[in-house]
């Protein structure tokens, strides 16, 4: 991966060092246009960016999985699945709509804060948000052996019907989102 992200570094008109699998850019010009997107914690992807055509999603995907990602391999029942881990909750917000526009159902998972060490030194890690590419588009609402995952419940009240000029409602809980 990190050779791939260096062949990519070197077409760019800025200066970058390499440090292992991590790079370093000094550049003024780049950081204009990318200090809005705010610090580690606070980044977003760009609205003009998420309305972009899905073949250029799909780039970003790549791009996203092949920095702060991987792939997962498959494991007795499970399929092969892409992750991408990010301590901003909004990124992980904009990365899960990234995927449901390009069709795929996914899934964030919080991991909490922790302590790790490297290199002989303790650091605090932040809370991080995985965001998993499920592999199909659809998502289920029956666990693994198709027993339901919801159940009826006595309700008494108004029901709404929620209507949208596209005629589509995208809602989300949990961190999953259905359509």
């Amino acid at each position: 991966k990190s050779d791939e992200i260096a062949s990519v570094l070197e077409q760019l008109p800025w200066a970058f060092r390499r440090h292992g699998m991590a790079f370093t850019l000094s550049s003024k010009q780049l950081w204009s246009v990318t200090a809005p997107l705010g610090n580690s914690s606070q980044k977003r992807i760009p609205r003009s960016v998420l309305n972009l055509d899905a073949k250029y999603l799909a780039m970003l995907w790549d791009a996203l999985v092949k920095g702060d990602g991987w792939t997962r391999p498959a494991q007795g029942h499970r399929q092969e699945r892409k992750v991408y881990a990010t301590i901003s909750r909004g990124l992980a917000s904009d990365v899960q709509e990234l995927l449901l526009k390009l069709g795929y159902s996914s899934a964030v998972a919080c991991r909490p804060a922790s302590t790790c060490r490297m290199r002989g030194r303790d650091y605090h890690a932040q809370p991080q948000y995985w965001v998993s590419q499920n592999r199909t588009q659809f998502a289920s609402v029956r666990d693994s052996q198709g027993t339901p995952t919801f159940r009826t419940v006595p309700y008494q009240g108004m029901v709404y019907c929620a209507t949208t000029p596209s005629h589509t409602l995208i809602v989300r809980r949990n961190w999953k989102p259905a359509v």
